[in-house]
């Protein structure tokens, strides 16, 4: 099938139509009773069927997604061509699912621990499909922000240091005594911001963006 067979509690929902979708292939109650009982399989793809046809209706009227957890809110709009996204994380311990967690954000979207990003993408596959497994997953939780190449600490310190003349305050220190030492490889897997269309800077152009806010800010004083 094309997507997934409706659960219990949505057949019994739409026992209406479902009557008049068996009912277009000429099955009555008394029919439907004994084709369940002596042909399963028979039964098994008619629910199947109806269940693509109820999925297909409901994703081609969808507009909007929402998904809401303890710490973190995931938007998407749903255009004809493309898919639109706003995540926001909170990095304190609060519950938006509880109104007074949910009013808090409402009254402090700049605060210093709400974390905002915004991204769109066009649809790989087709939409319905798309948005269905969109829904199914249920995207949400730490989504880490990082550079697109893996980087050296000290590469990294110096490159910053140079463009703000801080070259003098770099220090490098044996740490072969040390009992806790830093992972080889502390770099964060950025693949679930990246499968959602959402584009991250790379080293290379954040470092002219800061040469310039820095360049920028000498001139004003």
């Amino acid at each position: 099938m094309k997507y997934r067979q409706l659960t219990k509690e949505q057949f019994e929902s739409l026992h209406e139509d479902f009557a008049k979708f068996l009912a277009t292939q000429s099955i009555d109650a008394k029919e439907w009773k004994q084709i369940k009982k002596e042909k399963a399989q028979v039964a098994e793809e008619e629910m199947n069927i109806f269940s693509d046809v109820v999925w297909d209706d409901v994703l081609t009227k969808t507009a909007y997604v929402e998904h809401f957890s303890k710490t973190s809110v995931n938007l998407f709009k749903c255009d004809e061509n493309e898919i639109h996204r706003i995540a926001i994380n909170i990095t304190w311990d609060i519950n938006l699912l509880e109104q007074k967690g949910f009013e808090w954000l409402m009254q402090n979207p700049m605060d210093n621990s709400v974390e905002i990003f915004k991204g769109s993408k066009p649809y790989e596959g087709e939409r319905n499909l798309e948005i269905f497994d969109l829904i199914e997953k249920k995207q949400s939780g730490i989504f880490h922000i990082a550079s697109t190449n893996k980087i050296k600490w000290l590469f990294f310190l110096t490159k910053v240091a140079s463009i703000i003349n801080a070259q003098e305050k770099i220090m490098i220190v044996d740490n072969s005594d040390w009992i806790l030492k830093p992972p080889h490889d502390s770099s964060l897997d950025i693949s679930k911001i990246n499968s959602l269309g959402i584009s991250i800077t790379s080293f290379d152009i954040a470092l002219i963006e800061l040469h310039e806010i820095v360049a920028t800010q000498r001139t004003k004083h």
